[in-house]
């Protein structure tokens, strides 16, 4: 509803300054209150169980999960992903394009959706050793080619990527999460381990670290009550 009206409101805003109509309707409807939806996190036991069965997968399954856990890409940016946006001497990935499927288009390459999200991104070295893993795998096949592709060679379609991943969930014995719970997680997990929030920021490609804070970071109960302790701490000191 929400979503309709700021189409409907952008449209009849139009028409109303250019003549073909003399008030705007749309802008005196009442919207219902909008509900915020359900934020899921892996916790940290599940996130070091997801990873712990990781690392008996072929490396490129690894690598496609490595990048949404600890690094927060977004699927369209790792299945737009080629061998020429890795830079294994530098050590670090650049995010610069993303993958859709359009109607009656198909796959698309497109720029990503806001110049913050256009990043580069230091890579940990575990996740660099599968890259290279996966390059030496690839022997000669052309750099400028997708990193992750089907089973008949062409681009990862986003539901069976979906697909995938609640097959790693339900593998780990872990209940079924939306797919972008993985980039929630990484970057709640950052915050967790005491990276500063300009850095979530830049490294999730967001404008702003009010934004990151905002929507991404959601602290756990444990780390919760680890702040209450520290508070009782220190009114009995």
């Amino acid at each position: 509803i929400h979503r309709m009206h700021a189409m409907l409101r952008h449209s009849f805003t139009m028409a109303f300054r250019h003549g073909y109509l003399s008030t705007n309707s749309v802008s005196m409807v009442k919207l219902p209150k909008r509900e915020k939806a359900q934020v899921e996190t892996l916790s940290l036991d599940e996130l070091r169980l997801v990873l712990s069965h990781l690392e008996s997968s072929p490396p490129i399954v690894r690598l496609r999960w490595l990048l949404a856990l600890r690094l927060g890409l977004r699927q369209g940016e790792c299945l737009a992903l080629t061998m020429e946006d890795f830079d294994l001497g530098q050590g670090v990935v650049q995010i610069n394009k993303t993958l859709n499927r359009l109607p009656e288009l198909g796959f698309v390459l497109r720029s990503t959706k806001s110049v913050a999200s256009c990043r580069e991104i230091p890579l940990d070295k575990e996740t660099l050793d599968v890259v290279r893993s996966v390059a030496e795998s690839r022997g000669q096949r052309n750099a400028s080619t997708l990193v992750f592709t089907s089973a008949s060679g062409g681009p990862v379609d986003a539901k069976s990527d979906y697909l995938a991943w609640q097959t790693l969930l339900k593998s780990a014995s872990i209940e079924p999460k939306k797919l972008h719970s993985a980039r929630h997680t990484a970057a709640t997990m950052m915050v967790q381990f005491g990276v500063d929030i300009k850095s979530v920021q830049e490294l999730l490609g967001h404008s702003s670290p009010s934004f990151t804070m905002a929507t991404y970071v959601h602290p756990s109960k444990e780390h919760l009550r680890g702040a209450v302790e520290q508070l009782s701490a220190g009114l009995r000191a």
